[in-house]
C-alpha cells in the first residue's frame, strides 16, 4: 500500500470517527460530573492554578485548558462535550502512530484506526465533558514517541533526541492530566527501563534525568495533591473487582452493554465473549505470526497490575473510565490478531470478526436510540414553569451544578449528605437548624430529592415520609418513588403546615 493510499485512508477514518464524535451532542441532558467540569473551567485560570476551585479527585490541567475552549467556542454543555470528542478523534490518529511505531504493517494501523474511530467506549467518553479521552490521546502520543526511542537502539540522534523531549514533554503534561499518570509512568519506567538497558549507561541516564524533569515540572503541584489525596482515594469502592470483570467488554461495547440494568449475568456471559471469543485468539494469532506489538501489551498489562496491587493493598483504584486510557493499545492488538488470523486461520477470524462487531454494533446502536443519563431539563423545566421564586433545597448537594445549568436564575440551596445526613430519622436535619430554615420560607420551596450514594439510597422511603409528616406536598415531578431508579431524581413543591 502506498503512503498516499494510506493517508487517504486514514483520513476517511478520522472524518468518521469525529463525525460519530460530534453528531446530535445536545441529545443527553448534562450531568453531574460534566457540570461540575464546567463549573470549574468558569474560573479564572490563575484560580484553577492556585487551587482556588479544586478538583477533590483531578489535577488542573484539563479545567484549563477547557477555560481556553470555553473562552473561544461558548461556556455550553454542547461545547465543551465538542472539546472531548476532538480529542477522541485526534486519538484516531495517535493510535496510528504508535501502531507505526511499533512497525505494524498499514493493514494493522489502520483497522487500529478503525476500531477506536467506531469504538462505542471511546465514543461515549468522547460525548462527556471529562478528561478520558484528551488523557489517552496525550498518552498514546508518549507511548509513540517511547517506542521511537526503542526502536533506535542505542543511538542518541535526530531521530531520537526529539522523541526523548516528546516523551518528556507529554510525560509530564499527562501527570496534570489525570492522576493515573503516576501508574502509567511508572509502567512507562520499566518498560523503557528493560528496553534500554542492554543499550549501554547513556540511555539509562537519559531516562533518568526524563524522568528528574517529569518530577520537577510536578513539584508546583506538589502542595495541593497531598490536599487531595487528603479527600480520600477511593475511587471503585468495593466494586473494583466487578469493574476489573468487565474490562473486556466495557473495552469493547462500553457504557450501553455494562450496566446493571441489562442484569449482571448478561454482563458477564458478554464479557466472557468478548475474552474468549476476541481477545484471546487475537493475542494467540498474533503471537503465531510474530506481529504482536509488546508496547501496546506491556501497557494494559502492567497499568491493570498496578491498579490491582494499589486496589488489594492501599485503596480501591481500578474503575473502567481509568481503564479507557489504554483502549487504544487493546484495538491494535485486535487489529494485529485478525490480520494475522485471517492469513492463517480465516474461519476463527470471521468468527472473532463476528463478535467483536456485533458486540460494537449492537451498543452503537444503543448509543444514538437511546438515553445514558438522568435528565435534568423537564425538571428544571417544570420547576420555572410552576413557581421560580421559591428557593431550591437539593439532596444530594450533587445535584445543585445540573439542575442550575438548566435553570441558572433560581437560588438553590444544597444539603450536603456528609456534613447533614439525614440518617437517623431525620435527626440532623432538625439539629442542625435545617427544619426551621424550611419552614420559615412561608410562600413554599422545592425539594429535590437525588440520592447517588450507598449511604444515602436506603433512606429513600424515610426521607419521603419525613417530607409529608412536617410539610404540605402541594405538587411533585420525577421518577417514581415506588420503583425508583438509580439515581433517583424526585421533585416535590412543599409549604409549611
Amino acid at each position: 500500500m502506498t503512503h498516499r493510499r494510506e493517508f487517504v485512508y486514514l483520513s476517511v477514518i478520522f472524518l468518521l470517527g469525529l463525525t460519530l464524535r460530534l453528531v446530535s451532542l445536545c441529545s443527553e441532558s448534562i450531568w453531574l460530573d460534566e457540570a461540575f467540569s464546567i463549573d470549574m473551567a468558569k474560573n479564572s485560570v490563575a484560580a484553577i492554578w492556585r487551587g482556588d476551585v479544586l478538583d477533590p479527585g483531578n489535577p488542573p490541567l484539563y479545567y484549563i485548558l477547557l477555560h481556553y475552549w470555553m473562552d473561544f467556542f461558548g461556556p455550553t454543555i454542547e461545547s465543551a462535550r465538542a472539546f472531548s470528542g476532538v480529542a477522541g478523534a485526534l486519538g484516531i490518529v495517535a493510535t496510528w502512530l504508535l501502531a507505526k511505531a511499533c512497525g505494524c504493517a498499514p493493514s494493522v494501523r489502520l483497522l487500529a484506526s478503525f476500531l477506536v474511530a467506531v469504538s462505542p467506549s471511546l465514543i461515549y467518553l468522547s460525548r462527556e465533558t471529562r478528561v478520558y479521552t484528551l488523557f489517552a490521546l496525550v498518552v498514546m502520543l508518549a507511548a509513540a514517541a517511547a517506542e521511537v526511542i526503542v526502536r533506535n537502539g542505542g543511538r542518541l540522534d535526530r531521530q531520537t533526541i526529539p522523541a526523548w523531549i516528546a516523551f518528556t514533554v507529554l510525560g509530564a503534561s499527562f501527570s496534570y492530566l489525570h492522576y493515573y499518570s503516576f501508574l502509567l509512568l511508572a509502567v512507562f519506567g520499566l518498560y523503557l527501563f528493560f528496553r534500554l538497558s542492554f543499550d549501554g549507561w547513556k540511555l539509562l541516564a537519559t531516562l533518568m534525568i526524563s524522568y528528574a524533569v517529569i518530577v520537577a515540572a510536578f513539584l508546583p503541584w506538589l502542595s495541593l495533591f497531598r490536599t487531595q489525596i487528603g479527600y480520600g482515594t477511593t475511587r471503585g469502592g468495593s466494586t473494583w473487582i466487578m469493574h476489573l470483570a468487565v474490562a473486556p467488554l466495557y473495552s469493547l461495547a462500553g457504557h450501553t452493554l455494562v450496566w446493571k440494568e441489562n442484569g449482571m449475568a448478561i454482563v458477564a456471559l458478554l464479557s466472557g465473549a468478548a475474552l474468549l471469543a476476541v481477545y484471546l485468539p487475537s493475542i494467540y494469532w498474533a503471537i503465531r505470526e510474530e506481529r504482536l506489538p509488546l508496547l501496546p501489551v506491556f501497557l494494559p498489562v502492567g497499568l491493570i497490575a498496578v491498579a490491582i496491587l494499589i486496589s488489594v493493598t492501599k485503596s480501591p483504584m481500578l474503575q473502567s473510565r481509568y481503564l479507557s486510557v489504554i483502549f487504544p493499545c487493546l484495538m491494535i492488538i485486535i487489529a494485529a490478531g485478525l490480520v494475522s488470523g485471517f492469513k492463517r486461520f480465516p474461519n476463527g477470524a470471521l468468527f472473532a470478526s463476528l463478535v467483536l462487531f456485533g458486540l460494537m454494533g449492537t451498543s452503537l446502536v444503543r448509543l444514538y436510540a437511546q438515553s445514558h443519563k438522568e435528565d435534568w431539563r423537564p425538571i428544571a423545566s417544570y420547576v420555572k414553569r410552576t413557581n421560580s421564586s421559591l428557593p431550591v433545597y437539593c439532596y444530594e448537594d450533587v445535584a445543585r451544578l445540573s439542575f442550575n445549568y438548566y435553570a441558572p436564575d433560581i437560588k438553590v440551596r444544597p444539603i450536603d449528605p456528609v456534613a447533614v445526613p439525614f440518617a437517623p430519622k431525620g435527626e440532623p436535619w432538625q439539629t442542625s437548624g435545617l427544619l426551621d430554615q424550611m419552614n420559615g420560607d412561608k410562600e413554599g420551596f422545592w425539594f429535590i430529592l437525588y440520592l447517588s450514594l450507598p449511604e444515602t439510597m436506603p433512606h429513600l422511603d424515610e426521607i419521603n415520609d419525613w417530607l409529608r409528616e412536617h410539610f404540605e406536598v402541594k405538587s411533585e415531578f420525577g421518577d417514581s418513588l415506588k420503583d425508583p431508579v438509580f439515581p433517583l431524581i424526585h421533585v416535590y413543591e412543599l409549604k409549611p403546615r
